[in-house]
């Protein structure tokens, strides 16, 4: 009985430690300053890194993928990656894990415009440009008042906002750190302004295997409070070259 207890034993940590060996593959969404590939062609940005940190302090290698958000979620859900992010997409498979990601779509103009926007209604009767499955993730009163506008959904980050610089769009509608970040390295000459008009929304990611969620969640959270993913925030922060 000793004996087959110690085999069995032996043979699960066998398992966990080839388990480790092999690269978990993962799928990010491309957007600077959150995913993207750098000049040597390789991954990096705030969710990016932290995933990497997290899973290489829990002993696992990782490989990566910037995909747009459509090939994302459609190749997630065909069990072609072991973890996405951000998981705000309905997937019948997989685990989601803590939020940590803290997302903050605005509106941007042109500050030569003057346009107001103190709520999500003021949208009705422009011409915007957001990204894939905005509708969904905004909700339904941001659904009801772009039905009312010139409305379009496009992967390309860089062309929603070279849309706006060239006046074929009046409004982008983004996520806060990633249009500034474009704009700051692509269009600096271009005064905008930021309309706060959504919250806050925190997303995590999405992994095949349970267990690996639950031990992204433990990393995560040591990740957090050693103050390492505020210093990964700070790195990106385009605040001071927001207009």
């Amino acid at each position: 009985m000793k004996f087959k207890l110690i085999s069995a034993i032996l043979v699960l940590f066998s398992f966990s430690a080839s388990a480790k060996d092999t690269p978990l593959m993962i799928a990010v969404n491309v957007g600077p300053p959150w995913a993207y590939y750098d000049e040597n062609g390789d991954a990096t940005g705030i969710d990016v890194e932290a995933i990497r940190a997290v899973f290489t302090e829990l002993g696992y290698t990782t490989q990566f993928a910037v995909l747009p958000y459509n090939r994302l979620i459609k190749e997630f859900n065909e069990q072609k990656f072991d973890f996405a992010s951000p998981a705000a997409f309905a997937s019948a498979v997989g685990t989601r894990t803590v939020r940590y990601l803290p997302y903050h779509d605005v509106a941007i103009t042109r500050k030569a415009d003057g346009v107001k926007l103190e709520n999500i209604s003021d949208l009705r009767n422009k011409r915007i440009v957001a990204y894939q499955h905005a509708q969904h993730v905004l909700g339904p009163e941001f659904e009801q008042a772009v039905s009312f506008s010139n409305y379009i959904e496009l992967a390309e980050r860089e062309v929603q906002v070279k849309l706006l610089a060239f006046e074929r769009a009046d409004i982008v509608v983004g996520e806060s750190r990633l249009l500034h970040y474009i704009l700051n390295e692509q269009h600096a000459e271009l005064e905008v302004t930021t309309h706060p008009i959504f919250p806050v929304k925190h997303y995590g990611g999405i992994a095949l295997d349970a267990a690996i969620a639950r031990q992204f969640d433990e990393g995560v959270a040591q990740f957090i409070e050693e103050g390492k993913f505020d210093a990964l925030l700070q790195k990106w922060d385009p605040a001071s070259g927001q207009r």
